[in-house]
């Protein structure tokens, strides 16, 4: 329960009062601060484990947070999720920085490349330019796979008329669902088709720089998803 409330980001004080009131019973400050003592030597082990290169496919994305201490700040968690080749998912690393910066993600995957992570066969993102640079930069000869969701999103985003976001992104999404390049010719086309004369723009951001979304084409189909 200690660890608990502190990881919902309550007070010393706050989290004493709490343990009193459910279990009837004071806990002092020194022992909740060698409780959470150990929840920080189990995050620094984390970081410093050896990692194993026998992970195929890797994740990699931000995840915005609002901290409140000291004061309101944004902030992102980096993250990075390792897949093997019989599907085993795992968390390999995750870091707090002020920003999805070249800079900041170069350091976070220079580190997991030092603790083992040195060859995976394909790195997903969600098209980041400075996530997209540092992963060039460290992973040369890894596929990369721009996340097509997000492609949408970005696409729909340029629309004109906002009622129509969310049916083009569904309908943009959907060219994703080929399993074969001509298969995703023919929906390419249909798309565009249906959707130039309305929305020019959209369809010409969705277009831009589409070949990194179809690296997917590659792999055989049970792996596209």
């Amino acid at each position: 329960m200690l660890l608990e409330s502190f990881l919902l980001s309550h007070s010393t004080r706050k989290t004493r009062r709490l343990f009193g009131t459910v279990f009837g019973e004071p806990v002092s400050a020194p022992t909740v601060s060698q409780v959470v003592g150990h929840l920080e030597d189990q995050a620094r082990a984390f970081h410093r484990r050896s990692l194993s290169d026998r992970y195929r496919y890797v994740y990699l994305d931000g995840l915005w947070v609002t901290l409140r201490k000291p004061v309101k700040v944004r902030k992102v968690i980096l993250v990075a999720l390792g897949v093997t080749e019989c599907g085993e998912q795992n968390l390999l690393s995750f870091q707090l920085a002020p920003s999805e910066s070249e800079s900041c993600w170069w350091g976070f995957l220079s580190d997991m490349k030092a603790r083992g992570i040195c060859s995976p066969q394909l790195v997903i993102t969600d098209g980041a330019a400075g996530l997209l640079k540092a992963v060039q930069a460290l992973y040369p000869r890894s596929d990369h796979q721009r996340c097509g969701v997000h492609k949408a999103f970005e696409a729909a985003g340029q629309a004109a008329d906002g009622r129509r976001h969310r049916s083009f992104r569904l309908a943009a999404v959907g060219v994703f669902e080929a399993q074969t390049e001509s298969e995703l010719r023919a929906r390419l086309k249909d798309f565009t088709e249906r959707s130039a004369s309305r929305e020019p723009k959209a369809v010409q951001a969705f277009l831009r720089g589409l070949d990194g979304c179809l690296t997917y084409l590659r792999y055989p189909p049970p792996l596209h998803k």
